[in-house]
């Protein structure tokens, strides 16, 4: 998609109610010019899965709720946004850096996501410190309740 639920004035609730009821697993957008990833949320309730997330915040288990991941961080010559403050408790990974990321489908109940920094920008930094030009973001999946939830 090109916009996450928490971007401007959309209103996600149809989207919410959709997405929970037929299981999607992971939404990916862009939109800002950063990378951003988030626990396991249910925009329309404000509900965060953070029973699912391990201490590392590098493993989802059986999320309740649908991931997003922010992936607008491949290059651009506008401005970057930084990291939104107001949603650092249910953010578990962000940066300004240019990056990329890659995907990957196991089988029916592993996916593996990674993203890695291409180039960052001399002297930014991420909520008062260094942003490091080898930063790196890991997450598995591991959905065994495919489908319609309740």
């Amino acid at each position: 998609g090109h916009k996450g639920w928490y971007m401007d004035t959309t209103n996600w609730t149809d989207f919410g109610l959709v997405s929970s009821k037929y299981g999607v697993d992971v939404y990916f957008c862009g939109h800002v010019h950063n990378y951003e990833r988030f626990v396991p949320y249910d925009a329309p309730s404000g509900q965060a899965d953070f029973a699912s997330v391990s201490a590392d915040k590098g493993t989802y288990t059986n999320p309740k709720y649908m991931t997003t991941i922010v992936t607008g961080a491949p290059g651009n010559k506008e401005t970057n946004v930084p990291c939104n403050a107001s949603l650092a408790t249910i953010t578990a990974a962000c940066t300004q850096n240019y990056g990329y990321g890659y995907f990957q489908v196991f089988n029916a109940t592993h996916a593996h996501w990674n993203f890695k920094t291409a180039v960052p920008f001399a002297g930014q930094s991420l909520r008062g410190s260094s942003v490091a030009a080898d930063f790196s973001d890991d997450l598995w999946i591991i959905q065994n309740n495919h489908g319609m939830r309740e």
